[in-house]
């Protein structure tokens, strides 16, 4: 089975045999070996080979005359080929370690936000202790928070408080990030002391000021 990602094997030839031309490993033959020969030299099928030849005649690197052989085009675009299969080549890369890194990162989510629920859960038994624990905070109708940001309504530096979480139609946005924007009917899941989740209550409770015309 193929890797995912991984380009096809007609298609590494094709580059391969660019290469070896832009290397002038051809410079003294008219034309390159059979697809026969070639197909024994790279280990596949002739079709495998028709295909990499397919894609060096459309890039006008080689010329097909039939019953006769596969000609190397002079001035051809061999070196313009091989730039973009890398510039392809890199970007499949970059794709491949995204996709790792988003798969990673919802595993983390996954294991963040069962953590904070666990900690929502047995925090009731401690409201009135006045330690720091994570609160889930109701956002009320008109509230100044809609239509903004954590970053825009500095929460902190207004409240001690620190958003941890944002529920949302069912989900759970876990550390939202400064450029997350609050909705109608969110519930904040915030940290920080008995008067840091005051204070937040009370922000949040402000309605939006109007703007003077």
């Amino acid at each position: 089975m193929q890797p995912k990602n991984e380009m096809p094997i007609y298609m590494r030839i094709a580059v391969d045999l660019a290469g070896r031309i832009h290397k002038g490993e051809f410079a003294d033959k008219p034309r390159l070996r059979g697809r026969s020969a070639l197909a024994s030299e790279y280990n596949v099928s002739p079709e495998t080979v028709r295909r990499a030849i397919r894609i060096l005649e459309d890039t006008q690197i080689v010329r097909v005359v039939h019953g006769s052989g596969i000609y190397i085009q002079e001035n051809s675009n061999v070196e313009a080929f091989i730039q973009r299969f890398k510039i392809k080549e890199t970007l499949l890369d970059y794709k491949e370690k995204l996709a790792d890194l988003m798969e990673e990162k919802e595993k983390i989510d996954s294991q963040v936000r069962q953590i904070i629920e666990d900690i929502i859960d047995y925090s009731d038994r401690l409201k009135n202790s006045g330690q720091i624990l994570p609160q889930e905070i109701q956002l009320p109708p008109n509230s100044s928070f809609e239509g903004k940001c954590v970053q825009e309504l500095s929460i902190w530096q207004n409240t001690g408080a620190t958003v941890a979480a944002i529920k949302r139609a069912g989900e759970m946005l876990v550390s939202p990030g400064p450029y997350a924007v609050f909705q109608p009917k969110d519930r904040v899941v915030v940290v920080g002391g008995t008067d840091a989740v005051q204070r937040m209550i009370a922000y949040m409770q402000q309605e939006p000021r109007e703007e003077n015309d």
